[in-house]
């Protein structure tokens, strides 16, 4: 919705709606056509979605497996290369616990394709930057080996044993994260591969005391550790329809949900009414002590979900599903001649006056048409979404 800035008599264009939900951002809407080279080197990283991006490298995977053509597609590789990494160097996002891992697979896999390129038009120098980048960003990669040449694997094997060892870890409880040098990585799936050097470990789990180490990995050894974390607090586990809802813990901001919902959570009452793809996947929440606590899950447009939980003893508590119910929004029609007709949808509706000039629908969420008629201006229209 774009609205005018004045209403004058003669021509309704005039009227300003002002809705009360905004647009996206007009970033979001900005096609890879409209975006020069040099313009996408310098704002992706800060400004585009991970859609945007996740484009791009299927451009540049199309120029080279389908098109046939690696010395076009080795300059695309190469601006998402150098988006891709000042990404995941960034400074987190404000309210972000973690980066987003789709970065980091995107540009391990830009970084093969670019190897592969550039062994293919004989850039050893290039190769070996490459494979060294990749190994340092993801120390388990594994090339395609039906479709990757076996002296390019070789070569990537050997740098392997060179650069890379192991952690073979136990921890308790099972369901804490690990993090190695700020990166998530799951232990779950067996040994993790780590660069070879000193690497910094956070053990991590709501509910439980962080355990924070440096431990000092060789090139082609195992490490084993078994790691227990104490328990310093109860945690609740709750999800909400929808995601991204804030959840306030004594009026304390505790985490924003996220992702959506695993077959394995089970949706009873009046939320299997709903498709589980509108839910968030569940957020542990720790940090509560003995006692009574007040947990709000709150996000702009919807009415906050309140209740209270006891926590009688520390341990996990399951606080089942946040239904937040959507409030609409306001549209606020500025200028309205006396007498004017608006409908929604070419259905008639009467504006609550706001002032003399001034008038305000309340709609629910949704798409609409609003059509003003005067007899005297003329006729006006425009789609608003809330």
């Amino acid at each position: 919705m774009k609205p005018a800035s004045s209403f004058r008599i003669g021509a309704l264009t005039g009227l300003l709606l002002v809705a009360a939900t905004l647009p996206r951002p007009a970033v979001a809407q900005i096609e890879e056509a409209d975006l020069p080279p040099e313009t996408f080197q310098q704002l992706a990283y800060q400004n585009l979605t991970f859609d945007e991006l996740d484009r791009r490298f299927a451009k540049a995977e199309a120029t080279f497996v389908e098109d046939l053509d690696p010395e076009k597609a080795l300059p695309l590789f190469a601006d998402l290369i150098e988006v891709l990494e000042a990404r995941v160097k960034a400074p987190l996002a404000p309210g972000a616990d973690e980066r987003d891992p789709r970065d980091f697979d995107l540009l391990a896999k830009s970084l093969g394709y670019s190897a592969r390129i550039n062994f293919n038009l004989g850039g050893d120098s290039n190769v070996e930057e490459d494979l060294r980048r990749l190994l340092e960003l993801d120390p388990g990669f594994a090339f395609d080996s039906a479709i990757v040449s076996p002296k390019l694997l070789q070569r990537f094997d050997a740098l392997k044993r060179k650069t890379v060892g192991t952690l073979a870890l136990t921890l308790r409880p099972p369901d804490a994260t690990l993090l190695v040098d700020d990166r998530p990585t799951d232990p779950s799936r067996g040994p993790v591969a780590v660069p070879v050097g000193t690497r910094r470990l956070v053990v991590q789990r709501p509910g439980f005391a962080s355990v924070e180490m440096a431990v000092e990995v060789l090139p082609g050894k195992e490490l084993p550790l078994n790691l227990e974390l104490e328990r310093d607090s109860a945690m609740v586990l709750l999800v909400s329809r929808p995601s991204r809802a804030q959840v306030l813990v004594d009026g304390q901001p505790a985490g924003v949900t996220s992702g959506t919902l695993g077959d394995d959570f089970p949706l009873t009452g009046e939320a299997a009414r709903f498709s589980r793809d509108e839910f968030s996947g569940p957020i542990k929440v720790g940090g509560l002590d003995l006692g009574r606590h007040r947990i709000e899950v709150v996000k702009e447009g919807f009415r906050p979900y309140r209740f209270e939980v006891d926590i009688p003893e520390l341990k996990d508590y399951n606080a089942g599903v946040a239904l937040l119910e959507a409030t609409g929004g306001l549209v606020i029609l500025r200028g309205l001649p006396r007498g004017a007709t608006v409908a929604i949808g070419g259905r008639a509706v009467r504006p609550v006056p706001v002032n003399r000039t001034d008038g305000q629908l309340k709609l629910a969420p949704g798409n609409y048409r609003i059509g003003v008629t005067d007899g005297a201006s003329g006729f006006f229209q425009v789609d608003v979404s809330l």
